[in-house]
């Protein structure tokens, strides 16, 4: 690591290593630095081992699953204001298993997502803060500004609570929505404020009922919809450092609750968004699709496919790949020709044993990070070497 350091920093002539050889201690520090810790690739698959443990294995998720067989209810009932009663609380210390509370959106047990693309102050996550202090987290100046909570368990909601954050003076909320959804497509009003004085300086705190109908619900969704101006009567910030929420779980989302992933558009695949935008025309041309499917090894079972890639922008690909070769002559420009290097699978790896957990050859020249490999096992397939930031290979 003081390697690493010394490579990228200038420090003084302290021994900063032995104690009292630096008054600043990783205040030296002046460069960002991103370091990733990983395991070394095992002998054997030569994948690189992941940390997070599956969601079923969780105590809350089982707590849940088995009160659902023996009928069960797992009620949360308010007490106070961010008391230790409520869902988000027991879902931050899963299931109340773990003596300290961690903020559940930050290790994906839940997701929070705001309105903004780039939110201007704070996180997504810090919504469902609990520090001493509140956090400065608002949402841009927008009339239709909101935050939404993937729960991740469906619940009947009987009250929640809300932390005024700090920040932009005088941006307490007064006219909003909180909304349940099942599905993230229909929505269903709980509660609607209006010139709702609640909340007003930062850290403040306020809970309100909300009505146990059970023709609503259960919902998985909730969502904190600006509604109308805030305390400054003039702006639509949406200051928020802090929610919990009250009621019964009755279910959990196991499968298919992808956390830290941005919701996919109609541009994406299983591996995040293309880069690629898809053509004008979004017209179905199955002879086009066929042809184009023809020239990929394994045809409609192609990787560039299965991750999500339609035909046209498979051939949008090979066309801008053909112009840029005529543009430097006939000849690939440095670097994009990797045929003959011999490969194994990389830590971004997704495709079971294609590779037969052997090693392969590049065949083809890299084309918007994509590549060929033929593998010794005789199998060839397309695999990622940079698209989206990914490696399926490596050397």
């Amino acid at each position: 690591m003081v390697s690493v350091l010394e490579s990228t920093e200038k420090f003084p002539q302290y021994l900063y290593d032995t104690p009292g050889g630096s008054a600043f201690g990783l205040q030296l520090l002046s460069r960002r630095i991103r370091m990733k810790l990983e395991q070394a690739l095992t002998m054997s698959s030569r994948d690189c081992l992941r940390f997070d443990r599956e969601r079923s294995s969780l105590t809350f998720v089982k707590t849940i699953e088995e009160a659902k067989k023996t009928g069960d209810r797992i009620r949360l009932i308010y007490t106070s204001d961010f008391d230790e009663q409520g869902i988000i609380y027991w879902l931050g210390t899963n299931g109340r298993t773990a003596s300290d509370w961690t903020n559940p959106a930050s290790i994906g047990i839940v997701q929070v997502t705001c309105s903004d693309q780039r939110q201007p102050f704070g996180k997504p996550e810090d919504v469902l803060s609990r520090d001493v202090n509140p956090i400065n987290c608002h949402s841009s100046d927008d009339k239709n500004a909101n935050f939404t909570i993937d729960l991740g368990v469906l619940i009947y909601p009987t009250a929640y609570t809300l932390r005024h954050a700090r920040g932009y003076g005088r941006s307490a909320l007064r006219n909003w929505l909180l909304q349940g959804s099942k599905d993230k497509q229909v929505w269903e009003v709980l509660v609607a404020h209006t010139d709702d004085t609640s909340l007003g300086d930062p850290g403040s705190t306020a809970t309100w009922p909300i009505e146990d109908d059970r023709t609503k619900g259960p919902f998985r969704y909730l969502r904190i919809a600006q509604n109308g101006k805030n305390s400054s009567g003039q702006t639509y910030y949406l200051s928020i450092s802090g929610f919990e929420v009250y009621g019964e779980i009755v279910d959990v989302v196991v499968d298919g609750f992808a956390p830290h992933k941005e919701e996919k558009d109609r541009n994406s695949g299983p591996f995040g968004k293309s880069k690629i935008p898809l053509p004008s025309s979004s017209r179905k041309d199955s002879g086009r699709d066929e042809k184009v499917e023809s020239l990929m090894p394994q045809g409609a079972n192609n990787n560039k496919l299965r991750a999500g890639l339609t035909a046209d922008m498979v051939s949008m690909m090979h066309t801008r790949s053909r112009m840029r070769v005529a543009r430097a002559g006939r000849h690939p420009p440095v670097g994009t020709d990797a045929r003959g290097m011999r490969v194994i699978r990389g830590p971004d790896w997704s495709w079971d044993d294609q590779d037969g957990g052997g090693e392969g050859k590049i065949v083809g020249c890299v084309e918007n990070g994509w590549v060929d490999v033929q593998w010794d096992n005789g199998y060839t397939n397309s695999y990622r070497f940079g698209a989206d930031g990914r490696f399926d290979i490596q050397r």
